[in-house]
């Protein structure tokens, strides 16, 4: 029999001849009259209907129900050549296809057995995740509401292991009532409604796990219903149903008894706090404006707007002034983009312009924005009512204009908006920190993700601001600080942000926000912990040579800056980093939008720090924490620089802290599987790319290798998923090995074979090996070359798909593995040699963003091994053509030389057992002798952490 894809064409013609007409059951066979009635699908596509002895005077008008009295919508008909016991033929139904029965007006009791036939069809692995409806089959009462056996597709779940007992109105939403065990085959499915006790589906026999009737919506059935798959599916699955047997009874005397309803989100009073309570420090106790800035701090503010230092700022700041009125409508509510545009934007801006202007426009318009607010019964609507990302941003904005207008405001209206204020945190802290209110809980138990810092920035300025020592206040006040006090525990020393720079600085400003007002009102001192004296240099190290763009990892568009920088003035003058300070105003004045919204640096930037010099800056750096080093030969715009990449998602102290907490969720969502990945920028252009803001995650997108065609995953997230969530420890993924700087010759080595889990293939049931070891040193000779050594060892002989792209490449001398990668205006000759012949094709990249494929041009060189030595070489400096030769090759061990440009370099490199650092001892033989005899091994070689 051929495959039913293969079938469908010579089907069109036998569908056209079985297109059915819409009839109904005879009205006279009413559930009040027959209590058994037992439907089977039989001869050539007949239903055979008796009343079994129960009234044998009917049974003659009902003797053969023709298969015309079902309702039929699309491609559906009797398939011959499929069947579950004896008889013609199933049911089979072509995506889009639906099929109803009708079987009584109102629902009722009864029991339905149907056998269905699932040929395991799955959509593509990319796919897998995707959001998809496939076939369903089951019950519905008359308002269409049904209940189903059906094949989903989510995120959330397994739908190619898993069958989904839903309750679902088939049209727009399907609640998961409950799961069996999925497998290709004939299933036996049982929808038993009994009068007396209620509902139960079983599947071959087992009852569904998890199913609870009492929270369904269903309490009876009147028809049969049967659905094809989406008519859009990657890939479409048939549907086929045999043998289906019914049996009507009486109305249902039971009905479904709902949960009782959960407590209220917003309890009438919070509780009596346990302990001690933090209190206002006394500079700000009882005093407006407090969060920011005091009244003392207001001349210097209007002394640095007004001086030719706040020029850049003015400008911008009085540029965003004209549109900076209250909304008119109030989209705000469910969108979290226009809660930024009200509350993080606009509303400040006005607000902080009367303070440092006195102009009555300006305060007639902030007053505007706090009268629409308080006549707004919520700040978002939705699943996460006023606890989600607008919430929080109206907060914001809400709470700055308070404390900044405070003294200006009527006292009656002010007391009003103070109190609307503490209802919107507590509103914050019971609906969104405790999880009161329904819907994903994504960003409470992840301690670094930014949509958790623009919660916390709205809470802790709306606690701040409204605080006056009132017993019924100070619970919130306390679990606010004991919010802060937790996100900075877990905040890595070294500054990063595992999801990158561009979502570093969607998250940053929220952070600081909270912590600048925390230190001001608390005397708290979170702004010199390590982690914000480290991030400007994160920031600052991963920018491109230039400052116009960065080195984007993770989900990044654009240049990777992203708008929301102006944190790190902030961050530069807490910790009196004036070099810092400089790097992000050379950012700033490379590309301004990177500084949006200057009230920000209105404020940081008045505070007295002047600007140092960026290039004192180090040049080559590793954090730690992600696996992430950047090395450039200069701060100039014309330089040469190179990113490397080789850790675990999420990055150590995340995977720590779901280590401590039973593995728990934190979100890798936007991290890409890029271990022992790196990239290469001559001045602003990337030669070596990477993707962007990928819709599908691959390290097919990235400079790294495939295995038989696989890249790195980790259990719960295979390859080309986005939004599933891996389990257990992913700190095996990608481990630095080695780091040694000298002034002349960088390395770094990374060991990434953890990423390459061992993978059973559904269609084959070919088990693909794990790697032992993939291995890459990254050899980074100042102003010479840069030279990478890549050892594969895997258990048996696997298909080795060694991987660079950019946005141009192209063949030089394939002979002797000669390319060139380029970009707008520049070019890198690179060359590539193994220990095994390499068969090279050149193609287009994977790399996307959003579903859009960037164009990049992709080198793959193939080898089978079972051991795989690969040493390639690059030179964005153009030295010219320089030659690379393996000699002396085993196992374990290689003699490299490098030669051309008035050099020859001998790399001796040896293997190491573990996580130790391979040995590598250089020597330049011919040429300037700067950075040789080179060593690195276990005895030089920093401590990666």
């Amino acid at each position: 029999m051929a495959g039913p894809a293969a079938e469908r064409e010579n089907l069109e013609d036998f569908f056209e001849k079985l297109r059915l007409k819409n009839l109904t059951i005879d009205s006279s066979l009413g559930s009040a009259m027959l209590p058994l009635l037992r439907f089977s699908l039989w001869r050539f596509g007949f239903l055979s209907l008796c009343a079994c002895g129960f009234l044998p005077s009917l049974c003659g008008q009902v003797d053969a129900m023709k298969i015309e009295s079902w309702q039929v919508d699309g491609q559906a008909a009797v398939d011959p050549s499929k069947t579950h016991a004896e008889g013609p033929g199933a049911f089979r139904l072509l995506p889009g296809s639906k099929m109803v029965l009708p079987l009584r007006e109102d629902a009722g009791s009864g029991r339905v057995t149907m056998w269905v036939y699932d040929d395991g069809t799955l959509p593509p692995d990319v796919a897998l995740k995707d959001r998809h409806v496939g076939p369903r089959w089951g019950v519905a009462q008359p308002d269409g509401r049904a209940l189903v056996g059906s094949v989903l597709y989510a995120p959330y779940l397994a739908g190619d292991t898993s069958y989904v007992v839903s309750d679902s109105d088939q049209k727009v939403w399907h609640n998961v009532a409950g799961v069996t065990k999925r497998s290709p085959g004939w299933h036996e499915w049982v929808f038993d409604f009994e009068a007396k006790s209620g509902i139960r589906v079983t599947m071959d026999g087992k009852t569904a796990a998890r199913f609870d009737w009492n929270k369904l919506g269903i309490g009876g059935f009147s028809a049969l219903v049967l659905y094809g798959d989406s008519k859009d599916a990657k890939r479409p699955q048939d549907l086929w149903v045999d043998d289906i047997q019914v049996t009507l009874g009486p109305p249902m005397e039971v009905k479904p008894v709902p949960p009782p309803p959960p407590p209220p989100v917003l309890p009438e009073k919070d509780p009596a706090p346990q302990g001690a309570v933090p209190e206002l420090g006394e500079a700000v106790r009882g005093k407006h404006p407090r969060l920011l800035f005091t009244a003392e701090d207001v001349p210097r503010l209007k002394e640095f707007y007004a001086s030719p230092e706040g020029a850049k700022w003015r400008k911008q700041f009085d540029e965003y002034l004209p549109v900076s009125t209250a909304p008119t409508d109030e989209k705000f509510l469910s969108d979290a983009t226009d809660g930024q545009r009200q509350g993080f934007w606009k509303l400040p801006t006005v607000a902080l312009h009367y303070v440092l202007t006195g102009d009555k426009t300006s305060f007639e318009r902030t007053v505007e924005f706090l009268q629409k607010l308080l006549a707004t019964p919520h700040w978002e609507t939705g699943n996460e009512l006023d606890s989600g990302m607008s919430a929080a941003n109206i907060m914001i904005g809400a709470a700055l204009a308070y404390d900044w207008l405070y003294h200006d405001l009527e006292p009656a209206f002010r007391e009003q908006f103070r109190q609307k204020l503490i209802r919107h945190a507590r509103s914050m802290y019971h609906g969104g920190h405790l999880k009161k209110n329904p819907g994903l809980t994504y960003w409470q138990t992840d301690t670094q993700n930014n949509h958790r810092w623009h919660r916390n920035a709205g809470l802790t300025l709306s606690v701040l601001t409204t605080y006056e020592g009132k017993p019924e206040e100070q619970w919130l006040l306390q679990k606010t600080a004991e919010e802060l006090a937790f996100i900075n525990k877990w905040l890595p020393e070294d500054g990063t942000s595992h999801e990158g720079p561009s979502y570093m600085v969607f998250g940053g400003n929220h952070l600081v926000l909270a912590m600048d007002a925390a230190d001001r009102c608390l005397g708290t001192n979170y702004l010199s912990l390590p982690f914000y004296r480290k991030a400007g240099e994160f920031l600052a190290g991963t920018t491109l040579p230039g400052f116009a763009g960065a080195f984007g990892f993770g989900d990044w568009e654009g240049n990777g800056l992203g708008n929301y920088g102006n944190f790190q003035l902030r961050l530069a003058t807490a910790n009196n980093l004036p070099d810092l300070k400089d790097a992000a105003m050379k950012v700033f004045e490379a590309e301004p939008r990177s500084m949006s919204f200057s009230w920000f640096s209105l404020i940081w930037d008045s505070l007295p720090l002047p600007r140092g010099d960026a290039a004192k800056l180090p040049l080559a750096t590793l954090w730690p924490d992600l696996g992430l080093a950047v090395m450039r030969d200069s701060w100039q715009a014309d330089a040469v620089a190179a990113m490397f990449k080789c850790g675990p998602f999420g990055g150590y102290l995340l995977n720590e802290f779901s280590q401590q907490n039973g593995n728990s969720y934190v979100n890798v969502a936007h991290d890409d599987p890029d271990a022992n990945a790196f990239v290469l920028a001559i001045g602003n252009e990337l030669v070596a790319e990477t993707d962007r803001y990928a819709k599908s995650k691959k390290s097919a997108a990235h400079n790294t290798i495939l295995i038989n065609g696989m890249g790195q995953m980790t259990k719960g997230r295979a390859e080309g998923q986005v939004f599933s969530q891996p389990g257990g420890d992913m700190t095996k993924m990608g481990i630095i090995t080695a780091w040694r700087v000298t002034p002349d010759i960088v390395a770094v080595e990374g060991e990434a074979a953890g990423s390459y889990l061992e993978y059973q293939d559904k269609k084959s049931g070919a088990s693909r090996p794990a790697l032992e070891r993939f291995r890459r040193t990254f050899l980074w000779v100042k102003s010479g070359y840069i030279l990478v050594l890549d050892e594969v060892r895997a258990p048996a002989t696997v298909e080795v798909s060694w991987l660079m792209q950019g946005p141009d490449l192209k063949a030089v001398d394939e002979a002797t593995g000669r390319f060139e990668l380029g970009s707008k205006s520049r070019r890198c000759p690179f060359q590539v040699v193994a220990s095994e012949k390499l068969a090279f094709a050149i193609g287009v990249s994977p790399a996307e963003s959003r579903g859009n494929n960037l164009g990049f041009r992709q080198l793959t060189a193939n080898a089978s091994a079972a051991g795989l030595f690969v040493a390639s070489i690059y030179d964005p400096w153009g030295r010219g053509q320089l030659s690379l030769h393996l000699e002396n090759l085993t196992p374990g061990a290689a003699k490299i030389v490098v030669e051309g440009g008035g050099i020859r370099d001998v790399w001796d490199w040896k293997a190491a057992d573990g996580l130790a650092p391979s040995s590598i001892n250089a020597v330049r033989e011919k040429g300037p002798a700067a950075g040789f005899p080179f060593v690195l091994d276990a005895a030089n070689s920093q401590p990666p952490r």
